[in-house]
């Protein structure tokens, strides 16, 4: 996703302080549930570091760099997210590059 440097810089920030953050098991499984799910700063409450499962911390680092509105929602099945932010994304991924020939105009 195109981005400037500022938003980058804080999205990577943010990465940086979420090193051994746990997964976010409960929420994960009860995903399902809605709003009952546990999110990733319930654990907090608990005395614990926040815990985040693969689009809830791709949701908020995006979201710390202004990518991604602040009402969107905090938890979203991997899917839906994708479709959400795809139309602003490259179509495939950077592991391909090799594969793929780019042309600037």
């Amino acid at each position: 996703m195109e981005c400037t440097e500022a938003q980058y810089n804080d999205m990577k920030k943010f990465c940086k302080e979420r090193v051994g953050d746990g997964f976010n098991h409960a929420g994960y499984f009860l995903y399902w549930a809605g709003f009952l799910a546990p999110k990733p700063m319930f654990y907090t409450y608990l005395g614990m570091s926040p815990r985040w499962y693969c689009s809830e911390i791709v949701i908020a680092a995006l979201k710390a760099g202004k990518m991604l509105d602040e009402n969107y929602s905090t938890a979203e099945h991997p899917d839906n997210l994708y479709h959400h932010i795809k139309r602003n994304s490259m179509v495939d991924c950077g592991r391909n590059m090799k594969e793929v020939t780019l042309q600037f105009v």
